[in-house]
């Protein structure tokens, strides 16, 4: 599915394990020298060496969303209408206003059809996107990108490892190579890889889930913007839940227990993971309803608990496609 990433956590799982591999044998030895130090007499007790607390535990965050939203100009079509003399009230008036009256409810009508509202943008956006896996002929994923969005945060004993994590991650960023340029020219292909990934719908989000759409004109074309709400970390993660799951291909919790391998047990109880700064912007064809390219960015946060030590990892997922009717 997404191997770049799946390379990254391998590594970032491997390096925590060692971390709590560590945490568990400092334990152990600890509770030792107590059992060892409660047996022998008092004048031979050996006086403790307090470990030094006084480290950094700040953690920067740094958010890679990004074009601002702009927000849609409804047009004002109307102009003020000219006053009448009784003597234009005859008939040859009234049928001389009869085309201008007809001109002005055909403005009137196209105007009111353009998406407006925060609602209308959105149930715009539900109807275009959900056409693509039925109705599309084909598309190419033109890239998916994976970034380390941010600092890695390590708290407990093995805070210090926080440094070689982040070089250990970054080193596996980058764009995916089997996805440039990806022709998805069967049912089955578009099902599988255009979002949401191997589910028959696109987008199931309402106005609960989302903090703004907007709509512009640009080349004739509309362009649709729509920014969702972030989800709190979560052991409980799926398409079709929260915030982000009605939209995106999320990174699941299974998806990384999956990958895990040995120290899968390790992770289980103590894997939660959330999501921000998502942001879809799709172009649509205001003639047939189409959207002909789409761009989908999130933020997914991984967070781990084992033995005293946790980490919290947020990565960066962007994916881009063009679409043919």
């Amino acid at each position: 599915m997404k191997n770049t990433w799946i390379k990254c956590i391998t590594a970032l799982v491997c390096s925590l394990a060692l971390c709590v591999t560590g945490v568990l044998c400092s334990q152990k030895l600890a509770n030792s020298e107590i059992e060892a130090a409660e047996n022998r007499p008092a004048a031979a007790a050996v006086t403790p060496v307090s470990a030094d607390t006084s480290a950094d535990n700040t953690a920067e965050e740094v958010h890679t969303d990004g074009s601002a939203a702009t927000q849609y100009d409804v047009p004002v079509n109307a102009a003020p209408a000219a006053e009448e003399t009784p003597a234009q009230a005859d008939t040859a008036a009234v049928q001389k206003a009869a085309p201008a009256a007809a001109s002005s409810s055909s403005e009137s009508k196209q105007t009111s059809s353009k998406p407006q509202t925060t609602a209308q943008v959105l149930a715009y956006f539900n109807t275009a996107v959900n056409k693509v896996k039925p109705g599309a002929k084909s598309l190419v994923k033109n890239y998916e990108k994976n970034t380390q969005a941010g600092t890695f945060s390590l708290t407990g004993p093995f805070k210090v490892f926080s440094g070689a994590i982040n070089n250990l991650v970054k080193s596996n960023m980058g764009e995916k190579e089997e996805d440039h340029n990806r022709k998805l020219t069967t049912k089955a292909d578009i099902v599988k890889y255009f979002p949401v990934e191997n589910e028959s719908w696109s987008s199931k989000l309402t106005t609960d889930n989302i903090s703004s759409a907007t709509l512009t004109e640009k080349g004739g074309k509309y362009v649709v913007t729509v920014r969702v709400k972030p989800d709190a970390a979560s052991s409980d993660t799926a398409h079709g839940k929260g915030n982000h799951g009605k939209v995106f291909s999320i990174v699941m919790n299974q998806v990384i227990l999956d990958n895990a391998g040995p120290v899968k047990s390790l992770l289980k109880d103590g894997l939660t993971i959330g999501y921000r700064d998502g942001r879809i912007t799709a172009e649509i064809d205001p003639a047939t309803g189409n959207i002909t390219h789409i761009n989908y960015y999130y933020v997914w946060i991984l967070n781990v608990t084992a033995a005293g030590t946790s980490v919290s990892a947020p990565f960066g997922i962007e994916q881009d496609f063009n679409i043919n009717w």
